[in-house]
């Protein structure tokens, strides 16, 4: 398909649902209030009457089994006893029962058409003063009859009630309705096309078309194993094929840039938190290793750790990476190996984190890494929080931007990978996450969860940091030096 046409149907449906799902409320909030507002307008300065009404059977007492005779009796009835109901005499008989000085009412009689059935209405400002007066009415209308044809027989066939509501009340309930549901469906078209708007990163032709760096490649949203776990791991028995093929390509693509680079440290980073970047870095680092690449995971995120959550490594470390730092420890007892993989974790959350990983010992432990490993994996905190990720990229020999499905801006992005790509490592490229299609179909808040972190500006350039030897105490890795030992006797030998 050329770039034309996948330009032209590039329309991500799932985006679109749930940004509208996500936005009902306010949604049905603008159209409660412009319901308010319409009613409000309409019924200022409007003076509020209250109806109820009656109704009667009028049958003829010559004629009552002539249908004829009873719908003219009913006809007939009607004309006269709206004179009758709205003459003086009426009226006054009305006050002196019910004890009001004015009759402050208007009373109707009408037939209901081609029937032999009389409705009594009667309107006035009061709810209980409109039932008071047609009850009245009903209570006397026997005298009515000497005033009209002895013949002619009423029978209450519904009885009045006190109103509930307005009449204009009764009157708007229809244009309220409709306001609400023009209001319900305006504003879900204007949220509609605000999320088509939305500037984010949602399908690989966004990634490619929207961001100034080439694809690493892309990883679906992994439904089969969300019910069971958050952050889905290419280990796990529960994933589905599609999931670890898709890592399978990433790092294909990921190890063949970091070939041409001549790189070992890969850092992984991302623009705010909730993007993945720490679930995709394990899934990296695990699927190097399950591929025999000797391979570290070191969890940079050091302000809020999470390797050590989504491995589930508590029960067994008692130090964490930043002991080994700071020479508190030896490196046997901080390396944990799952699957093939080192991982280097923390264990609780450090606050000066900056420090940490800018200090030479970081820089040296990464060095004294990459003589005997294949791969070093950085898991470091979102650049939009701290400045860690930018500092580490002074160390590293490649970075990387994982990018969550339609959640950050292409513009913030953008200035991510301008940072990125003007530090010493080199960008490797971008890896979309998590990303959720229709079947059938083929910013974000970046402080949650840090809080107040200060200013921590631009890092600048750190240089090399001079030679800081080497540190004997690093000097023997276990399996690393044991792997690394038995690689090369295997290339003598082949």
């Amino acid at each position: 398909m050329s770039e034309r046409n996948e330009d032209r149907f590039n329309f991500d449906f799932y985006s679109l649902l749930t940004d509208i799902f996500k936005s009902l409320w306010a949604v049905l909030l603008g159209a409660i209030a412009a319901v308010l507002i319409v009613d409000l307008i309409t019924t200022v300065g409007t003076a509020k009457t209250y109806s109820t009404r009656a109704t009667f059977v009028v049958t003829s007492k010559d004629y009552s089994t002539n249908v004829y005779s009873n719908l003219k009796a009913a006809e007939n009835m009607a004309g006269t006893l709206t004179n009758i109901l709205n003459s003086d005499v009426l009226k006054k008989e009305v006050c002196k029962d019910i004890s009001m000085d004015t009759f402050n009412a208007t009373v109707r009689a009408n037939v209901v058409s081609e029937t032999n059935l009389l409705v009594l209405r009667v309107s006035a400002d009061s709810p209980l003063q409109t039932f008071r007066i047609i009850r009245s009415i009903m209570n006397n209308y026997g005298e009515l009859t000497k005033y009209v044809n002895q013949k002619i027989i009423m029978q209450v066939l519904e009885e009045p009630s006190v109103p509930l509501s307005s009449d204009s009340g009764n009157r708007n309930m229809g244009l309220l309705r409709r306001v609400f549901i023009a209001a319900f469906g305006g504003l879900l078209l204007l949220f509609a096309w605000m999320s088509y708007k939305h500037d984010t990163i949602k399908s690989e032709f966004d990634l490619n078309s929207k961001l100034d760096a080439k694809s690493i490649g892309v990883i679906d949203h992994e439904g089969k194993a969300l019910f069971k776990k958050k952050r889905p791991l290419v280990t796990d028995v529960e994933v589905s094929f599609t999931f670890v093929e898709q890592y399978k390509k990433v790092v294909a693509r990921l190890v063949t840039l970091a070939e041409q680079a001549d790189a070992k440290i890969i850092l992984i980073t991302s623009v705010s938190e909730h993007e993945g970047k720490s679930n995709v870095a394990a899934n990296i680092a695990f699927t190097l290793a399950k591929q025999n690449y000797r391979t570290v995971l070191i969890d940079c995120d050091l302000r809020r750790p999470t390797q050590s959550v989504q491995l589930a490594l508590g029960e067994n470390m008692e130090k964490d990476v930043v002991d080994l730092i700071n020479n508190q420890a030896e490196f046997a007892e901080i390396v944990i190996e799952q699957d093939g993989l080192f991982i280097l974790g923390a264990k609780k959350k450090y606050p000066n984190s900056t420090e940490i990983v800018t200090a030479k010992n970081m820089q040296a432990l990464l060095q004294n890494l990459k003589e005997v490993t294949d791969y070093i994996i950085l898991d470091t905190p979102p650049m939009g929080i701290l400045g860690d990720a930018e500092a580490l990229a002074e160390f590293a020999d490649m970075s990387v931007l994982v990018v969550q499905y339609n959640r950050v801006l292409a513009e913030d992005l953008n200035d991510a990978i301008d940072t990125l790509g003007n530090a010493k490592a080199e960008f490797g490229g971008t890896i979309l996450n998590n990303l959720h299609v229709l079947a059938g179909t083929h910013n974000a808040a970046v402080t949650k969860g840090y809080g107040r972190y200060g200013s921590y500006g631009k890092y600048g350039k750190y240089g090399r940091y001079g030679n800081y030897g080497r540190y004997g105490r690093y000097g023997n890795y276990g399996h690393y030096a044991e792997r690394k030992s038995s690689g090369k006797e295997s290339e003598a030998e082949s």
